[in-house]
This record gives structure tokens, C-alpha cells and sequence, in this order.
């Protein structure tokens, strides 16, 4: 496609009324050519042609200087279908150069196997601070479980043993706070610097549900299966009453032995399930261990549900 190019210009025809039938008079005068903004420029070093060249070079010389009307539209139309193709043509150019972009970059993505057709980029943080304990029976976590919250944020922030205990004062608030600060105070040999273990263990003291005594062991040897209590009941029970135990025997300095022996042991003496313990006496006590019984444990779970739904839906197999 031709392009607005070098040495060219554009006659501007300024109609008169005629003088003889079918003619009229056309004089022809310069005029500065506008600017188009993303079309092209001009050379200004190529010299152009003045309006007389053009006259004389393309319109037919009669003599009396009158060209017809058919002639004049010719040219008009010529010139308006030239700077059409022209504008066209550069508009083509640029939506080609958009295009060749977008795919070069859709090429790079499919390149590494990525879809981005799609793709929202959303940034959120994952670490979600815990709420503030207070002690004042306000709290919809107990103290253990709020523990456990506070831990897992300080490791997801990656805060530094040392700073920990002041991360978790900082999380304190009331009475819960007043107490953690009067206990640390009351016992000066308490290392903060280790971690914030002296800090939760005054918390439980205070504000957990569970009893905590001076026999702790005695306590967990007093657990024994409710009434109409399911084994896997009783089985989480005696493991929460052995953590119990075991924090109560950690403030004392004193831990136990062999906390998986003890829990085995004491479900296979009170088993509230005269099935499994008939299955439990098939070999002695001492070669069950506390993976044997929870295995067991969730066979008979999985047993006693298979035998609830066979009871509600009949068995398709019988209609063979």
C-alpha cells in the first residue's frame, strides 16, 4: 500500500461558478499539508512539487484554461480513495504489531507450561494471629487449644526462642495477664529466655478445665470407662488424662517412664467392650503395644459402622 510519501502533496481545488456551460473555473493554489500524528511525516530535504508543476504536468491544457467537471471528480475521488488506503493501512500495522505482541507473550507462558488465560493474582497472608486470652471465661478456646494457636504463629513468623515469651505476654490481657505477671514475679528462678513453657504452664494452673492434684499419676489411674461409653471414647480420654499427667510431672521435674506402656496397660484392663476384650486376652498383656491397640481400635470402628449401614440399606449381593 502506498503510504503518505516522500515529495507529494495535495492540491486543494477552490470551485468558482462557471462561466461557459459544463465548464468552470478552477484555480489552483498551495496549501500547507496537515499534520498526521502516527501516519508517517514528510522530508522536508526532498524538495516538492509547486502547485503549477502539477498543474501543468497533469491537467490537459486547452488553452483557455477550463477543465471539465468529470475530470475534477476523477481526481477527487482519486485522492480520497489514496488517503484512505493510507490510514488503513497504518491502523493495520499497529492492531499486527499489538497482536504479535500478545502472542509473544502467550507463547513465553505455554513455553513453561503455564495458563494464564485466567489467571488473578491475589497475594494474602497466611498467618493468622491469634486471639487475645483474657481469662475471664470470655474465651471461645481453652487454654490448651489457644497454646497450641500462639505456637504455630510464632513458628510461621519464625520468631526467635528468646522473643517468644514476649510475643506471648504481649497476647495477654486482664486478669490472665495479672496472673502470669504476679506468678513470674513470685518465682524469680523462672528462664524466660528458653521459651515461653513457665508462661502456659501458670496459665494452666490457673485457668484449665482439668483438675490438677499433687498425685498426678493417681489421677490417671483413676480414669476409668463412663457408663455406655464407646472404647475409642474411653481411648481419647486416657490419652488426654496421660498429657495431664505428664504436664503436672513436668513442673514437678519428675516425667514418666513409659507413657505408651501405661496407656496400653490400663485400656486393656478396663476395655468397656466385652468383645474387644475377649480379642485382647488371645495373647498376653505385655506383647500389646499402643499401635496394636489403636489399629484395633479403628477395625472395630469401621466394623460397627459397616454393620449399621447394612442394617439400612439391604444387601444387593443377597439378590443373586
Amino acid at each position: 500500500m502506498e503510504g503518505v510519501g516522500r515529495g507529494r502533496g495535495f492540491l486543494s481545488f477552490n470551485l468558482s461558478p462557471s462561466v461557459g456551460r459544463g465548464s468552470g473555473k478552477i484555480p489552483v493554489a498551495s496549501t500547507p499539508m496537515p499534520k498526521l500524528e502516527g501516519f508517517g511525516s514528510f522530508d522536508d530535504s526532498v524538495p516538492m512539487e509547486t502547485p503549477k508543476d502539477v498543474y501543468d504536468r497533469v491537467l490537459p491544457n486547452t488553452g483557455s484554461g477550463e477543465v471539465s467537471m468529470d475530470f475534477i471528480a476523477d481526481i477527487v475521488q482519486q485522492i480520497g480513495h489514496s488517503i484512505g488506503e493510507n490510514i488503513a493501512s497504518c491502523l493495520e500495522s499497529k492492531a499486527i504489531v499489538g497482536h504479535v505482541g500478545d502472542n509473544v507473550m502467550g507463547n513465553a507462558c505455554s513455553s513453561r507450561g503455564l495458563d494464564v488465560s485466567g489467571l488473578n493474582l491475589v497475594l494474602k497472608s497466611d498467618i493468622r494471629e491469634p486471639v487475645y486470652f483474657r481469662g475471664d471465661g470470655s474465651e471461645k478456646c481453652t487454654v490448651h487449644e489457644w497454646e497450641d494457636m500462639v505456637m504455630v504463629y510464632m513458628r510461621k513468623r519464625g520468631v526467635s526462642v528468646m522473643d517468644q515469651a514476649v510475643e506471648v505476654m504481649g497476647r495477654l490481657m486482664g486478669r490472665a495477664r495479672d496472673v502470669v505477671k504476679v506468678g513470674i514475679r513470685s518465682n524469680p528462678s523462672v528462664d524466660l529466655s528458653k521459651g515461653p513453657s513457665p508462661i502456659f504452664d501458670i496459665l494452666k494452673q490457673h485457668f484449665s478445665d482439668t483438675a490438677f492434684s499433687s498425685m498426678p499419676l493417681a489421677d490417671f489411674y483413676a480414669t476409668l470407662p463412663l457408663t455406655d461409653e464407646q472404647p475409642f471414647e474411653y481411648w481419647l480420654r486416657l490419652n488426654r488424662a496421660m498429657e495431664v499427667a505428664e504436664d503436672c510431672l513436668k513442673r514437678q521435674k519428675k516425667r514418666v517412664e513409659d507413657p505408651s506402656r501405661e496407656l496400653t496397660v490400663m485400656f486393656i484392663r478396663h476395655c468397656p467392650n466385652a468383645e474387644l476384650s475377649l480379642i485382647f486376652k488371645c495373647k498376653p498383656l505385655q506383647q500389646w503395644t499402643a499401635a496394636d491397640v489403636h489399629e484395633r481400635l479403628d477395625e472395630y470402628r469401621r466394623e460397627q459402622r459397616y454393620s449399621h449401614l447394612s442394617k439400612v440399606i439391604p444387601a444387593i449381593t443377597t439378590m443373586k
